[in-house]
């Protein structure tokens, strides 16, 4: 079994830094966010912050590095609200969302 699968919805806030983009491809992330999102608590907050690249740009030596665009809308389809860019400095943003 896996030992993660065992952890009850107890998190208030869940925060990834400069990880995710080191975790895999855009499959990979979107498990990730999707086990934060099962995790948190009723109005729990997820915040990623990562490496980003323009839209349309794909780095195939770094596929865990997406764009901002493709973080919120993969936020939004499995059910986080309020998501939105929190900063956006060059290379680097941080995007959130809340369990409703």
């Amino acid at each position: 079994g896996n030992r993660y699968g065992q952890v009850a919805s107890c998190f208030d806030a869940i925060l990834t830094m400069q990880s995710m983009h080191d975790v895999g491809g855009p499959e990979v992330v979107e498990a990730v966010y999707r086990r934060c999102y099962g995790q948190l608590n009723y109005e729990g907050r997820m915040l990623a912050a990562d490496f980003v690249v323009p839209v349309g740009k794909v780095d195939s030596d770094r596929p865990g590095r997406l764009p901002v665009e493709w973080h919120l809308g993969l936020l939004e389809n499995i059910g986080y609200e309020s998501v939105r860019c929190v900063e956006h400095a060059g290379a680097i943003a941080c995007v959130s969302g809340i369990r409703k």
